[in-house]
């Protein structure tokens, strides 16, 4: 796997055999997740605060690109989490990061609305 740093962008290479464009992750995406995480966290910290139950892998948070033999060009954001009683694990899914992050915060801030 070869990575590409530069000031705008991220860029993941899969490697010689991979035939799909490369996966870019920008800064602004970067932030986001960052600020995503934190709202997340912010969540699980009033529900802890309120019912004190929880598990330890309250939180753990990932990004997943597609592997070698996937058909679809998908970047994956999944959240696992207990607290709130909305299901233990969350996938949003899109052709690129800053859709899936879309997703991803529509969810969040409608169940932060309540």
């Amino acid at each position: 796997m070869n990575t590409v740093n530069n000031d705008e962008v991220l860029i993941v290479h899969a490697g010689v055999h991979d035939t799909r464009d490369h996966i870019m992750l920008s800064k602004a995406d970067i932030a986001s997740f960052q600020k995503l995480r934190a709202r997340i966290f912010s969540l699980i910290e009033k529900a802890i605060e309120k019912d004190g139950g929880h598990k330890s892998y309250e939180g753990q948070m990932s990004i997943d690109f597609p592997g070698y033999a996937d058909d679809q060009y998908q970047v994956s954001i999944t959240l696992h989490w207990y607290v709130l009683g909305l299901g233990k694990h969350h996938t949003w899914s899109a052709c690129n990061m800053k859709e899936a992050l879309a997703k991803a915060w529509a969810d969040v801030e409608r169940w932060e609305a309540g």
